[in-house]
C-alpha cells in the first residue's frame, strides 16, 4: 500500500503541472489568436473619421494645423493612424481580458468597455505630448515609443485592478 501511494504522489503532481501548463498555453494561444485577429482588423479598418478627430483634439487646443488626420508641427507633417488611435492598446487589454476563464462574459466586456473608454482618453494626452515635444525640437518618436509604453503598461493596470474591483477576483491563479 505504502508503495502505491508513493507512485500515485509524483504523477498527481505531474498531472498538476501538466494542467497548468496546458491552461497557461490555451490562455497564450486563445491572447495571440484574439490579438492578431483585432489587429489585422484595425488595420484594414476605415477609421479616417475617428483618425481625423483625433488629430483635432490633439492639435487643435495647441494651435498647429491640421488637415484630416495630418498634423503639422514645425514644418514637419504628422500622420494620425489607425495605430495611433488607442485601439492598439484596446486590442492587447482585449486580449487579455477575453483569453481568461474568468470571469463571467459580461463582467468581461464591462470590464473590456471601461478600459476602452479609459484608453481612449488617456490617448489624447499622449498625442498631444508626441507633438508638443516635436514643437520643441525634441525626438518625437522617441517620446512616440516611450509614452506607447505608458499605455502598455495602462493597459496592465486597467486588467489588474479591473479584475479585482470590477470582476471581484482576487486569487488570479484560477484565470487561466
Amino acid at each position: 500500500m505504502g508503495k502505491g501511494r508513493a507512485k500515485n504522489t509524483p504523477k498527481r503532481r505531474i498531472s498538476a503541472k501538466s494542467s497548468g501548463t496546458s491552461a497557461l498555453l490555451l490562455f497564450v494561444a486563445k491572447f495571440f489568436i484574439i490579438y492578431f485577429i483585432l489587429t489585422a482588423l484595425l488595420e484594414l479598418a476605415d477609421l479616417s473619421w475617428l483618425t481625423s478627430a483625433i488629430a483635432f483634439a490633439a492639435a487643435a487646443p495647441m494651435g498647429f494645423a491640421v488637415l484630416g488626420s495630418t498634423v503639422l508641427v514645425n514644418g514637419e507633417l504628422f500622420l494620425v493612424t489607425n495605430l495611433c488611435t488607442g485601439l492598439m492598446s484596446a486590442s492587447i487589454l482585449a486580449a487579455i481580458i477575453f483569453s481568461a476563464r474568468r470571469p463571467s462574459f459580461l463582467k468581461k466586456l464591462g470590464l473590456f468597455v471601461a478600459g476602452l473608454v479609459a484608453l481612449l482618453v488617456f490617448n489624447i494626452p499622449r498625442l498631444m505630448l508626441v507633438l508638443y515635444s516635436a514643437k520643441l525640437g525634441m525626438d518625437a518618436e522617441l517620446v512616440h515609443t516611450l509614452t506607447w509604453f505608458l499605455m502598455s503598461a495602462l493597459v496592465l493596470a486597467i486588467w489588474f485592478f479591473g479584475m479585482k474591483k470590477i470582476c471581484g477576483i482576487k486569487d488570479f491563479n484560477g484565470l487561466l
